[in-house]
C-alpha cells in the first residue's frame, strides 16, 4: 500500500516514513535508511515524527 501511494505521490512524506519503519522491522536496513531520508527531504512536514526518524536513521547508519 505504502508503495502504491508513493505511486501516485512521490513526494508523500508519512507513507516514506511507514515504509521505513516496516523495512526497519524487516532489517533491509539500506532501504529502509532510503526512505526515512526521503521522508526527511519531503515537502511536507512531519511534526510528530521528524525527531524520531533522524533518531533511527542515526541508529541505523552507525549499524
Amino acid at each position: 500500500e505504502y508503495r502504491e501511494a508513493l505511486r501516485l505521490e512521490p513526494d508523500f512524506a508519512r507513507a516514506h516514513a511507514n515504509l521505513g519503519f516496516l523495512l526497519k522491522r524487516l532489517k533491509r536496513v539500506e532501504e529502509s535508511v532510503q526512505e526515512f531520508e526521503m521522508a526527511l527531504a519531503s515537502k511536507e512536514q512531519l511534526p510528530d515524527s521528524g525527531e524520531r526518524i533522524m533518531k533511527i536513521l542515526q541508529e541505523l547508519k552507525e549499524s
